[in-house]
């Protein structure tokens, strides 16, 4: 898993995905999608299930998945809601007091 005391604050994720991909040591992040070495936030892409911007690399942000099938979607998620597994879409949740609560569910107490 990453490093919570990662450089500049960039917790670098080791293979979320299954893949051994070699890390660069220079590059700071990786591809939300490929796990490519990556810095630069281009394209305005944000995590499908939360919001928050992602890193997407070139080659990725040729592929246009953010605006593809909800499988190709899924694939445009920050580390922390790949971890958690979500997969609601961040337009889908209403927001409640201390956190995101999806639509159609009942909040407790």
């Amino acid at each position: 898993v990453g490093d919570p005391n990662g450089v500049g604050g960039v917790i670098k994720s080791e293979g979320k995905k299954g893949k051994n991909k070699k890390v660069d040591p220079d590059v700071l992040g990786q591809c939300c999608v490929c796990d490519a070495p990556w810095e630069r936030y281009v394209g305005k892409k944000k995590c499908f299930a939360c919001g928050a911007p992602v890193l997407m690399c070139e080659k990725c942000l040729q592929l246009k998945l953010d605006t593809g099938t909800k499988e190709q979607q899924l694939s445009v998620r920050c580390p922390l809601c790949f971890e958690d597994g979500r997969t609601e879409a961040a337009t889908e949740a209403e927001l409640i007091e201390n956190g995101m609560l999806a639509k159609g569910t009942e909040k407790a107490g």
